[in-house]
């Protein structure tokens, strides 16, 4: 990440009047607490955490609380019942965890209704793989499950069944993240809302990409 996006990221911040500081934990929980301690005392004006453990979300809530800063967690939703209630400055930026593999799911379906020709010894049984993602990652649980029942809703006998996730580059966590820091309202200049179930979440919605509607997206 800091080879491939840091100075995208550095470059979009400065276009803010914003300065970040980026630091790598390593897939390690410990390591992100530690860190966070580290730029607690360096009086950084907002923390934005991609956590490592979603079930470790409170320590780092509880950080920050004491510490009076404003703190944006991305990718990872808490998993802890009453995580972000217990501060009012703490707010997630992510997706509907479930909206990826449905999307896949009845593209995949579409695919197969479209090319019988798939469908290489005929038996009506779809072979494929599936690349899940990181283990225990709740995206990727709920997309799995997503993506799999949209075979089975769809009266197609799977195997396996077979997902890739396109990942959604952007910064849309930093736009809030130089909002709180700013003492401004979280989505205030965004194209977010907050979700009204009580989260304080932004979800990001996904899009399908397709040999079809690629060029779309491209810059």
């Amino acid at each position: 990440m800091n080879g491939v996006m840091k100075p995208e990221l550095e470059r979009y911040t400065a276009g803010k009047g914003a300065k970040i500081e980026i630091v790598d934990s390593e897939g390690q929980q410990a390591k992100l607490n530690d860190q966070v301690d580290v730029l607690i005392t360096k009086k950084v004006s907002v923390l934005a955490i991609n956590l490592v453990d979603p079930a470790s979300a409170q320590a780092i809530i509880n950080k920050a609380k004491a510490a009076g800063i404003p703190l944006i967690l991305f990718n990872k939703e808490p998993t802890e019942a009453g995580a972000t209630a217990s501060y009012d400055k703490v707010w997630y930026v992510g997706t509907n965890s479930a909206e990826p593999g449905i999307i896949q799911g009845q593209m995949m379906v579409n695919d197969w209704k479209a090319n019988p020709t798939w469908d290489k010894d005929g038996d009506g049984v779809v072979k494929h793989v599936l690349l899940k993602g990181e283990p225990g990652h709740p995206d990727a649980e709920a997309r799995t499950k997503e993506s799999v029942k949209a075979f089975v809703d769809a009266g197609i006998n799977a195997l396996k069944t077979a997902g890739v996730k396109l990942p959604l580059y952007g910064v849309d966590a930093l736009d809030l993240a130089i909002n709180a820091a700013m003492g401004k309202n979280v989505n205030e200049g965004t194209a977010w809302t907050l979700s009204t179930d009580g989260s304080k979440a932004v979800r990001v919605p996904y899009l399908p990409v397709t040999p079809k509607n690629y060029q779309e997206f491209r810059k």
